[in-house]
């Protein structure tokens, strides 16, 4: 019975803090507070929240958004009205964090920390001046707008100035700017002039009494005699009747009428603000979120326009200054025609090098072809005479060395002109021959040594028919026809030449003319298998062949073979004659 009344009462203090287990792990977003000192319409909290918002874009946050309105209204009586209406709408909220901007949202965050927003962390931003005691789970990001740069720019562009107007109500946010500038005014020879009171018609008359040679400088102003209004209302006209550029601390009032200067950038603040939300997010403890963040959101912006309208240009700024509302110039406005237009003239170039390419290679092509067909009708009559009194086995000899040697060498990185030389000297390597009786070329048995004397005249033969050519090609032809029968270590015919005393075009029609001899079926021989010529050529390797073409052959014998059995490039040389007519 005990137990039974234990249980009764743990088990619903158990299941609240299962409830409780269960909502924080199916809370998915991040609960932060962003809490504006100022109206939702004025350009500052505006611009703030724009940077906010793009740079948490990425990010699981649940933003929501407060504005105290306090530049227009911040009585007493206002501040508590605001505090129950607060406390009505955040009952039941759980924020992990609180966003203030600016000081009379921090100052109000302070005050109600615990009964508002259970003294969640927070993120100051926007303050004026380091607080004198920094609370704790609180960050902060100050404002570090260095005003004396903004004064030095204009009295750059004014250097007979004998004033500095100051136009800058009387809030808190103006009180602690004018107390900065107090204590930087003695630095300057200049009168500082406080425009700090009057409605809107006051200020205009005082403004238009300006000297020319004087400055402006607007910092805030939110009231209409003692009614407030949006500062855009009071900048614009101000402006329009300013007999000198009227200059700002802030970038939001640039659009409404100023000049610029050396401003403060509410969307920089804004997208900075969210890289701090992230980074002490992710540090997880709450006693590492104190501390100042010192970072400069401030830059040169200066409206294009007006700096004209007044008479000043580029050259009268710092390098570094971004010009808003540049008119653009030829090449930015027509950038896109521009563009194409490189594009295709960029093509039609290429095309006409590519044209001009094409019709030198034609030319060389055609000196060529002039050449071969030259070439080759001056030896055809001697060549078909030798065709036509041999077999086909061995005209189809002739093809075989041809396609052989070609590959032999396309692979050892020989210039075309050299395989064009090649190609014809391949074909007309055994011309001598022709001066060879049929009875020993065909004899079936081996040559008596009288036979053999005469059939290792033929190389010097084919070289007398060949060597007296104008053409170049066939005189390459005839050095072909002469050596194809010397060996690398110097034991060939006829003159006994050695190693590279040896045409290198000779030395591939050695091995092709010896493989396809090897190979084919002869009157006084039958044909040696694949693998015994293998081995014939190894064991040959640096005696009768030149080591080099040797080992490309082994290395590559089965291709080799491959071109032999299909009989080398397999067009006749009758029918290549032919085709040259």
């Amino acid at each position: 019975m005990y137990f039974a009344v234990l249980w009764m009462i743990l088990l619903p203090a158990l299941l609240a803090a299962d409830t409780d287990r269960l909502a924080r792990e199916s809370k998915k977003n991040t609960e932060i507070l962003i809490l504006h000192s100022y109206s939702q319409s004025f350009s500052w909290t505006e611009t703030i929240n724009r940077g906010l918002i793009e740079g948490s874009s990425d990010r699981d946050y649940s933003l929501w958004f407060e504005y105290m309105d306090a530049k227009r209204f911040n009585s007493p009586e206002y501040l508590e009205q605001l505090y129950d209406m607060f406390s009505y709408k955040f009952s039941g909220a759980e924020f992990d964090l609180v966003v203030t901007s600016d000081n009379l949202a921090y100052e109000f965050f302070m005050d109600h920390r615990s009964s508002l927003f259970n003294n969640a962390p927070a993120l100051s931003i926007g303050l004026n001046e380091q607080p004198g005691v920094r609370a704790e789970n609180v960050r902060y990001i100050i404002e570090r707008n260095d005003y004396r740069k903004n004064i030095d720019l204009a009295l750059t562009a004014h250097p007979d100035a004998r004033n500095i107007h100051i136009i800058i109500d009387q809030t808190l946010t103006g009180s602690i700017i004018r107390e900065q500038l107090e204590d930087l005014s003695g630095e300057y020879t200049q009168e500082f002039n406080w425009i700090d009171s009057g409605d809107l018609e006051e200020l205009t008359r005082k403004i238009k009494a300006v000297h020319p040679r004087d400055v402006i400088v607007y910092v805030l102003y939110f009231y209409d005699g003692e009614k407030p209004v949006n500062n855009d209302r009071i900048l614009n006209r101000l402006a329009s009747v300013s007999p000198v550029p009227i200059y700002s601390f802030w970038s939001f009032a640039i659009p409404e009428g100023a000049l610029g200067g050396y401003v403060y950038d509410g969307y920089l603040l804004g997208r900075f603000s969210s890289h701090v939300l992230e980074s002490i997010w992710q540090n997880g403890e709450p006693d590492q979120w104190q501390g100042l963040v010192n970072q400069p959101m401030a830059g040169y912006q200066v409206d294009f326009p007006t700096a004209r309208r007044y008479g000043l240009d580029k050259q009268d700024f710092p390098r570094d200054t971004l010009f808003l509302r540049e008119p653009e110039g030829f090449f930015q406005k027509h950038a896109r025609v521009l563009g194409v237009s490189s594009v295709i003239i960029l093509v039609l170039v290429l095309l006409i090098i590519l044209i001009q390419i094409n019709l030198q290679r034609h030319k060389a092509l055609n000196r060529y072809n002039s050449a071969m067909v030259k070439t080759q009708k001056e030896v055809m009559h001697n060549l078909s005479i030798v065709i036509e009194r041999r077999s086909s086995e061995t005209a189809e000899h002739l093809n075989r060395i041809t396609g052989l040697s070609t590959f032999i060498a396309q692979h050892l990185g020989l210039s075309q002109d050299q395989i064009d030389s090649l190609h014809l000297g391949a074909s007309l390597h055994d011309v001598g021959k022709v001066g060879i009786s049929d009875t020993i070329l065909k004899k079936a048995g081996p040559l008596t040594p009288p036979e053999m004397a005469e059939i290792r005249t033929h190389p010097r033969k084919g070289y007398e028919i060949l060597k007296d050519s104008e053409n170049e090609y066939i005189r390459t032809a005839a050095i072909i026809a002469l050596e194809h029968h010397e060996c690398w270590d110097g034991s060939g015919y006829p003159d006994g030449k050695q190693g590279e005393e040896i045409h290198i075009l000779a030395r591939i029609v050695t091995m092709c003319d010896v493989v396809d001899a090897l190979l084919s079926e002869r009157s006084y021989k039958p044909a040696w298998s694949t693998i015994r010529v293998r081995d014939y050529v190894l064991e040959q390797n640096g005696k009768l062949f030149d080591p080099a073409i040797a080992e490309f052959v082994l290395a590559n014998w089965q291709e080799f073979l491959s071109i032999w059995e299909a009989g080398g490039d397999k067009v006749s040389l009758k029918h290549a004659v032919q085709a040259l007519d």
